[in-house]
Formats: C-alpha cells, sequence, structure tokens
C-alpha cells in the first residue's frame, strides 16, 4: 500500500509530465492550481467528473492531493484562462464548494514546470487573501443525512 506522501509525489510528478509536454507542443496555455474548500473526496457525486467535461478542448484536470487539484490547458490564452478559472468557481459553487485557484500562463510567467508551478502557487495564495477579505458563509456539508459545519464533518471522518 502506498504511504500518502508517494501518492502526493507521483500525483505530482503526472501533473510535471502534463505540463510539461503541453508546454513542448504550444506556444501558451494555462496552469490552475485549484484549492477546494471541502476535500476532493467530500465532493457531491459526479462534481468533479463533469467539470472535466466542461473544461477547453485538450485540458486534462490532475488530482494533486485531497486539498488541490491542478488543470492544465493548453493553447488558451491569459485571458481565457481566466475564464475557465471563473468557469471553475461557479462549477463548485453550484456545488456549494468554494474555491481558491491560481493561474499561471506560459511563456508569459515561465516555460518549466517549476517556473510555473510557482506562479500559479504565488497566484493561489493571492486568492486566499481575495476569500479572507470577502468571507463566504460557513460551509455545510451532508454527511449521511446530518447536515455539519465542515469543521464537524472534518472532525467526523478523523474519528
Amino acid at each position: 500500500m502506498l504511504s500518502e506522501v508517494t501518492r502526493s509525489v507521483d500525483a505530482r510528478a503526472r501533473v510535471d509530465v502534463a505540463l510539461a509536454e503541453a508546454v513542448d507542443l504550444v506556444d501558451r496555455g494555462v496552469l490552475l492550481l485549484v484549492e477546494p474548500g471541502v476535500p476532493v473526496p467530500l465532493f457531491p457525486k459526479g462534481a468533479l467528473e463533469v467539470l472535466e467535461r466542461q473544461l477547453p478542448p485538450g485540458a486534462t484536470l490532475h488530482l494533486v492531493s485531497t486539498d488541490l487539484f491542478a488543470v492544465v490547458s493548453p493553447a488558451v490564452s491569459v485571458v481565457a484562462g481566466f475564464g475557465v478559472v471563473e468557469a471553475v468557481r461557479e462549477h463548485l459553487g453550484e456545488h456549494g464548494v468554494p474555491a481558491n485557484v491560481g493561474l499561471a500562463a506560459w511563456p508569459v510567467q515561465g516555460s518549466t514546470t517549476t517556473e510555473l508551478f510557482g506562479a500559479a502557487v504565488v497566484a493561489l495564495v493571492d486568492d486566499r487573501g481575495r476569500v479572507k477579505d470577502h468571507q463566504d458563509p460557513e460551509v455545510m456539508l451532508d454527511v449521511d443525512g446530518r447536515e455539519l459545519s465542515w469543521a464537524m464533518a472534518g472532525e467526523l471522518l478523523t474519528a
């Protein structure tokens, strides 16, 4: 059985490969790092699959961890990339899941996976500040027929 660290490293490596291939194949594109306010395993059934189908042609969605996923979207301009960010936020919001999103574009912000991940992480941290400035109401989840706050659901799942 793989440890959590091994799974995380493997997931990040898969994103790195997809991103490196996209950067090599097309002259522009975007990387989104999405940090949902609810762990991916608690998403409503099918929400991530529907999101994946709504992405631009050629875009791929990669789970990095239960708290982070990446979207590699080749041949998308920076302006169109902001449209993808809003589409991701809107889709997750329809399912009651707030999200912080960081966007990095190549070649504007870099041409290597390291440069692009770094730029996307900086944007993600900046976006966290945006969300703190505009507090959303507490996220409520339905767990086995009980409506729990996100903090309570976390306690229930770790017990």
